[in-house]
């Protein structure tokens, strides 16, 4: 976990959590200096939060990945959702906004699905929130070998996310890798 924090530190009333895309198992932890370039923009604390079983320069976290992905899995939602409590008990005063990228929001759109306290607001940015069609599509655009079997689609589950629950998605039309199809189903089964 990589904390940024405004200088001179002024009060926030939110907190940011940003879960970075997937990497293959390894990340530079903050997504290329997304975290940083984020708490410059709104003067928030950003945390950066290492997705499970990726490694980094600060070692390897809790949970499982391989080099492959296949890693939204029920036990990685619980270890981010434990995470997100124990920075509740860190920032007791604070709303958290959790922020995922690619695969990084298709963790958040399963936190929101399954754990919907552990954040106050949800952000999916290029969500592969329909991952059986995102996978096949990788197989086909991008040459893709393996079928995920693990992983947890958010489309799939998308009906447990309660009334209430902050959800906003943003996806660029020119997206290459999880493109807005992906997104735009998972926003219609959300209405």
């Amino acid at each position: 976990m990589k904390v940024y924090e405004p200088q001179p530190r002024q009060w926030q009333k939110a907190l940011i959590v940003f879960l970075h895309a997937d990497t293959g198992g390894k990340t530079e932890l903050d997504d290329s200096g997304t975290a940083a370039r984020l708490s410059l923009a709104t003067k928030a604390t950003v945390v950066a939060l290492q997705r499970p079983g990726y490694a980094s320069e600060r070692g390897t976290s809790s949970g499982t990945t391989s080099p492959r992905g296949d890693d939204y899995t029920a036990e990685n939602v619980e270890i981010v959702a434990a995470a997100l409590a124990n920075l509740r008990t860190f920032h007791p005063n604070r709303k958290i906004l959790l922020i995922g990228h690619s695969g990084g929001a298709a963790m958040a759109a399963l936190v929101a699905e399954r754990r919907p306290a552990a954040a106050d607001a949800y952000l999916l940015a290029a969500c592969p929130c329909d991952v059986p069609a995102w996978r096949d599509w990788r197989r086909s655009s991008a040459g893709a070998r393996d079928a995920w079997t693990r992983s947890l689609s958010p489309l799939k589950e998308a009906a447990a996310i309660e009334p209430g629950i902050v959800v906003r998605m943003v996806v660029g039309t020119a997206d290459n890798n999880a493109l807005p199809r992906f997104s735009e189903a998972f926003l219609a089964a959300l209405k």
